[in-house]
């Protein structure tokens, strides 16, 4: 079980997640899986979710054995550890090193590309 939140998003939007999620490089997919509603009389919906694509693209077997495996990301620990401009700086500084976690769907990165 996952508690989390359900978003209505326009089909603009739902493309810039997936370039923000990376699903175009391989990183992520989104998958329709079916959620059931605490507090609503609908019961079930359809919905989208984000989830690593493979994860032996972003780490080696030896970096997926050292990981702490959790069992609820809650709302608590996401104010306590998430820290959205050091993710999103970690995330550029990666692809730009041509990092194999940020760059192994993409043959080049943008410093080894060419201008026409």
């Amino acid at each position: 079980h996952v508690h989390g939140e359900l978003w209505q998003v326009s089909v603009d939007h739902l493309r810039g997640m997936d370039d923000y999620e990376g699903i175009g490089k391989g990183y992520y997919r989104r998958a329709e899986i079916t959620c059931l509603l605490d507090h609503s009389t609908c019961g079930e919906v359809l919905a989208d979710a984000y989830g690593v694509a493979d994860s032996r693209r972003l780490w080696d077997a030896a970096a997926l054995k050292s990981m702490t495996c959790i069992a609820e990301y809650t709302l608590d620990m996401q104010d306590r550890v998430y820290r959205p401009i050091a993710h999103i700086s970690l995330k550029q500084q990666l692809y730009l090193q041509g990092s194999r976690r940020y760059n192994s769907a993409v043959g080049t990165h943008a410093s080894q590309t060419k201008a026409s």
